[in-house]
């Protein structure tokens, strides 16, 4: 009954530490699948237009493609940020160390 609940051997920290990943990694998923829907938007506002018997230009210069594009990128990069952070703080807490980036779990 001694030893202290936020001491780095506590599995909740490491519990906390995976749950946290697993919010990034979930951050990072909607993101692509958003910049994925995105980018089709403009094939299915083309494929509209087609159906209607409307006009389109066939070189349209819109924004959905480099828009989804950025997202999904964006989307790959919290991903790895976010394996990048988890293992080094496991590997910090593995250590017995805490960094100043963490306080809440300082004693």
């Amino acid at each position: 009954m001694n030893e202290m609940p936020e001491a780095p051997t506590d599995p909740r920290i490491y519990m906390a530490a995976e749950r946290t990943f697993l919010a990034w990694i979930r951050t990072g998923i909607a993101f692509m699948g958003f910049g994925f829907v995105v980018a089709r938007f403009g094939l299915f506002l083309r494929e509209m237009a087609h159906g209607n018997n409307m006009v389109v230009p066939q070189h349209d210069s819109g924004l959905s493609l480099p828009v989804g594009i950025t997202l999904i990128v964006a989307g790959i990069m919290v991903n790895i940020f976010a394996a990048i952070r988890h293992r080094r703080y496991t590997k910090a807490l593995d250590r017995g160390e805490l960094k100043q980036d963490y306080p809440n779990l300082r004693s």
